[in-house]
């Protein structure tokens, strides 16, 4: 698993050169599992394990392990968002775990009793909420959309409808988000592993850019986050 840093080539909305990543970090063998990023600072980037209820603090320019701590449950987790000293962690099923003061989490269910798929997730500390990324819809009808659901970090709920609703045919038939984050400058970025794309929205979900991943480069992209 690498971490790749991205040097600044501008293109048209987008302020990286993708196909030249500036440095790539080789992480150990205890992260193969990990999923989600958040960056803490400047020079650490919070992740949490798939399989495990565990969050590692890494140094974002060695990939050594700072810290980790448990959360208290098991479970199938892709994504992490963190704001001071409180923990958000996204469940397969769109449970939001939330762990104050390194306490153990709280669970927060989705609501919904459709068959979905949740692997995004990314604070939005302008609005005080969570983006969280559906990757799979439960209903056969609404795949050829993408679901972005907002949830509330004041009251700890889930808005009762999606925030955005994008057609997949206006972007990549096969996109299927892995990882949402929010850009210094407002933009929200999506990846999709699974089509290797990255699309670029505004802060109202109004579609700026997308690009195709070399996948040599990036062969299984499941997080990103940004620092300041």
């Amino acid at each position: 698993i690498t971490i790749g840093l991205l040097g600044c080539k501008t293109t048209e909305n987008i302020p990286y050169n993708f196909d030249q990543p500036s440095s790539t970090i080789k992480l150990k063998k205890e992260l193969n599992e990990i999923s989600g990023l958040h960056c803490t600072s400047d020079t650490t980037v919070s992740c949490v394990q798939d399989e495990k209820a565990t969050i590692y603090e890494l140094d974002s320019r060695t990939g050594d392990i700072r810290s980790t701590f448990d959360f208290g449950h098991d479970g199938d987790f892709e994504g992490i968002a963190i704001l001071r000293d409180t923990a958000y962690i996204l469940r397969s099923d769109g449970s939001i775990f939330v762990s104050a003061g390194s306490q153990k989490a709280k669970k927060h269910s989705f609501g919904k009793d459709d068959d979905f798929d949740f692997e995004g997730l990314c604070l939005d500390e302008k609005n005080m909420r969570l983006l969280v990324a559906c990757k799979t819809h439960g209903k056969k009808k609404k795949e050829k959309y993408i679901f972005i659901y907002e949830f509330s970090i004041v009251n700890n709920k889930y808005a009762k409808e999606p925030l955005f609703v994008l057609d997949k045919e206006d972007i990549h038939p096969n996109f299927k988000p892995s990882a949402i984050g929010v850009h210094p400058n407002g933009n929200i970025y999506i990846l999709s592993s699974f089509s290797k794309t990255l699309l670029v929205l505004n802060e109202k979900g109004r579609m700026q850019n997308k690009t195709q991943l070399n996948s040599y480069i990036y062969h299984q992209p499941e997080g990103i986050c940004f620092d300041s």
